[in-house]
Formats: C-alpha cells, sequence, structure tokens
C-alpha cells in the first residue's frame, strides 16, 4: 500500500466519520435516561438505556396520522403522475401532433424555470385547495409529469 492510499483510506474514514457522528448521536440521546441527558453526559453510547421516548412516540396519535397522510400523498401522487406523464409522453412523441413544439417547449421552460413556493401556494389558495389531500397531491403531480 502506497503513501497516497493509506492518506485517502484515513482521510474518507476520517470523513465518514465526521458525517455519521451527529445521527450516531442523535440515536444515543433517544436511547439514553434523560437524567445523563441533562447533564449532558451521553457521547458515543447511550447511558441509562431506556426505550420510553419511544414508547410516547408510537402512543402519540399524530405520528399514525402522519404515516396515513404520507401514504395516501405517496400512492395517490405516484399513480396520477404516472398516468400523466405516460399520457403526455404518448401524445408528445407523435410527430404529427398539433403544437408539439411549443408544448415540449413549455414543458422545458418549466423544468428550467420555477416560480417558486409563495406563488404556487396562491395558486392553491386561489383554487380553494387549502386544507385537503389535493393541495399536496395536485402540485407535486404536476410538477414530477414536468420535471420526470
Amino acid at each position: 500500500m502506497d503513501l497516497f492510499t493509506a492518506v485517502n483510506a484515513l482521510f474518507m474514514l476520517g470523513l465518514m466519520f465526521v458525517t455519521l457522528y451527529p445521527f450516531v448521536y442523535v440515536l444515543n440521546v433517544s436511547l439514553s435516561s434523560d437524567t445523563y441527558v441533562l447533564q449532558n453526559a451521553v457521547s458515543f453510547w447511550p447511558k441509562g438505556f431506556t426505550l420510553r421516548w419511544y414508547e410516547q412516540v408510537v402512543h402519540d396519535d399524530r405520528i399514525w396520522s402522519g404515516y396515513k397522510n404520507t401514504a395516501i400523498y405517496t400512492a395517490l401522487g405516484s399513480v396520477l403522475s404516472l398516468l400523466l406523464t405516460s399520457m403526455a409522453a404518448f401524445a408528445l412523441s407523435q410527430r404529427h401532433m398539433v403544437m408539439r413544439k411549443p408544448i415540449m417547449l413549455g414543458f422545458v421552460f418549466t423544468i428550467l424555470f420555477n416560480g417558486g413556493m409563495i406563488p404556487s401556494y396562491m395558486v392553491v389558495q386561489a383554487l380553494g385547495l387549502l386544507d385537503t389531500v389535493w393541495a399536496m397531491v395536485i402540485p407535486g403531480v404536476l410538477l414530477g409529469s414536468i420535471k420526470g
């Protein structure tokens, strides 16, 4: 093993440690007793092992509501995005389609330039979709169909 390989391996191991340590630390704090956490005594290994924090999260109904919403948004968004993307791809693959090039340019333009969060919110609000499933699904489907 030459010097470059050894130094490179040590550098990469150090970089890996610096990158992963915050995740390990948060996991160790979540598995440690609150006494040790308040004393700032937790570092690389958990102290006073407990699963109390995880029990608290599992018994909170909001976590399950969030998982349910995530599953709905993902399933509905994936199906609708696949459907719209397939239809657009088929239509745009036809050489004799009217306005094919301007529509393609419109797709490319929206891929390159995004209006941003505030205009998107204003559109969702103007359409009366606030506090509905569609406020999360439709913008993602449209962006996914255009950018996907």
